[in-house]
């Protein structure tokens, strides 16, 4: 059990899906998509602060399919570190996919 995040969740939403997860309120994140066509989620702790509270925080993002495949990763601090920003090692899971999607 990930100290950064809890309760995530994706459905969808007219033509886009939408992912919902909790990370500790001290916390960040950021999206992108990586060079795989994977839409990331990327949690760090916000300046300053040296480890994860236990008061959680619910965020809402949505994407779109990539060739009728919808892949969400989250990558978190392994807990030992800042996470992301900083070169420190980080942890892809979970992931989330769903494959042949036909979206009219």
């Amino acid at each position: 059990m990930s100290l950064f995040l809890k309760n995530y969740a994706i459905g969808k939403e007219d033509d886009a899906f939408k992912v919902s997860f909790q990370i500790p309120d001290n916390c960040e994140y950021t999206t992108f998509v990586d060079p795989y066509e994977v839409n990331i989620i990327a949690v760090t702790l916000k300046p300053y602060e040296k480890d994860p509270t236990t008061n959680f925080v619910e965020y809402y993002e949505y994407f779109s399919c990539i060739e009728n495949v919808i892949n969400v990763d989250f990558e978190l601090p392994d807990g030992n570190s800042g996470g992301i920003g900083d070169g420190d090692p980080v942890t892809k899971k979970p992931r989330l996919r769903i494959d042949d999607l036909k979206m009219a």
